[in-house]
């Protein structure tokens, strides 16, 4: 038995429900450490220390009113919880910390990304893990194909990934911590997984890795596998059959390999390019279909054989997009106070802030803020 069969990978893989937060903190930890009980236990904690809280301004306070009213914002309906929740719970399991890149601290503590040991991505209502483990970059996306879950990230691509899924509305924390986070141990907890647990092998995650090197890590809180199929469906619909002929017999209609590992294959024999980057999500919470614009899709072919090289120019790109953007002047007290409203925003990491935009700003130009 060589090295890599004897070292396993920790995953849960989500299904029908909106339990990501949970997952994210499991495959953080490398182990099924939490459940939707226990996490479920600490959010209904943070609710009574900010009722608590709220209480000393008075019982018939407007804030008190509004925050009963509102109900609890440390664990939604669906099952989703709060990075107030996830913190907490990292924080009574070993000390550890989350706290965004963009931390003034943190930021200039940051030397590079890879000296990091792991990452927590959050957008409006998804949660992913990045980890490094046996001294390899994972992501750990509960919603990545199952087999393998765990996908690989190079050293070289993980700032590159990083910035990617920052620029797409994700906010990033870094973990940190006194002592290391733990390693897996696929025989602490034998005989007592879910389903849903898996202690995945690593010669199977480098087998896979292997045969589709070329296939782009999932960011989507939608499941890789169900989005694969609607692409198959997609491309059905858009290559009719010809002569009589059964669509699995149709030469010219590319296949879902083929668009979601990047172009190779028999597209890339005939010197054809197809890219596709499956599923977003806003800064608004919509996730959307988006499909690689022929500049995008240029570059990537133009690259083919090194797509982390091509991912760092589009991203270096993006950068320089983003200066150009002009954020509006936001009302002064002195201006008419019918002039402008307010918009109090929950930001990812769960504080609320509050904003005033004149009316006559336009919807475009403060959503990119």
């Amino acid at each position: 038995m060589n090295n890599t069969e004897q070292k396993f990978i920790y995953f849960e893989k989500q299904g029908a429900d909106m339990m990501c937060g949970v997952h994210c903190i499991n495959s953080l930890l490398q182990g099924p450490y939490f459940d939707e009980v226990t996490m479920g236990e600490i959010a209904l904690k943070l609710d009574q220390q900010e009722r608590e809280l709220l209480a000393v301004g008075g019982l018939s306070s407007k804030d008190y009113l509004k925050y009963m009213q509102e109900g609890s914002s440390n664990v939604a309906n669906d099952g989703n919880f709060s990075m107030q929740t996830l913190s907490e719970a990292l924080k009574g399991f070993g000390d550890y910390s989350a706290t965004p890149v963009e931390n003034p601290e943190i930021k200039k503590s940051i030397k590079d990304y890879g000296n990091e040991e792991a990452f927590i991505c959050h957008s409006v209502d998804h949660w992913i893990a990045i980890r490094k483990v046996h001294n390899v970059w994972y992501n750990l996306n509960s919603t990545n194909m199952f087999p393998p879950g765990p996908q690989t990230i190079s050293d070289f691509y993980l700032s590159a990934f990083l910035d990617s899924i920052k620029n797409s509305g994700y906010t990033i924390f870094v973990v940190r911590g006194v002592k290391p986070l733990p390693m897996p141990n696929k025989y602490q907890f034998s005989g007592q997984l879910r389903s849903n647990q898996h202690y995945v092998a690593l010669h199977v995650i480098e087998s896979y890795q292997k045969d589709n090197k070329n296939r782009k890590l999932n960011v989507s809180g939608q499941d890789e596998r169900e989005l694969e199929e609607a692409l198959q469906r997609s491309l059905k619909d858009s290559y009719p059959k010809r002569d009589g002929k059964d669509d699995d017999d149709d030469d010219s209609a590319p296949s879902v390999g083929t668009i979601l590992n990047g172009g190779k294959g028999k597209q890339a024999e005939e010197k054809k390019f197809e890219a596709f980057k499956g599923q977003g999500v806003s800064l608004g919470g919509q996730k959307e279909d988006v499909v690689m614009n022929e500049a995008d899709a240029f570059m990537y072919e133009g690259f083919a054989d090194d797509p982390e090289l091509a991912e760092a120019i589009k991203q270096s790109m993006l950068e320089e997009e983003a200066k150009s953007i002009v954020i509006p002047e936001e009302p002064q007290d002195s201006d008419d106070p019918n002039s402008y409203t307010k918009l109090q925003l929950i930001m990812p990491d769960g504080k609320k802030l509050i904003r005033k935009f004149f009316f006559d700003n336009k919807i475009q130009v403060f959503s990119n803020l």
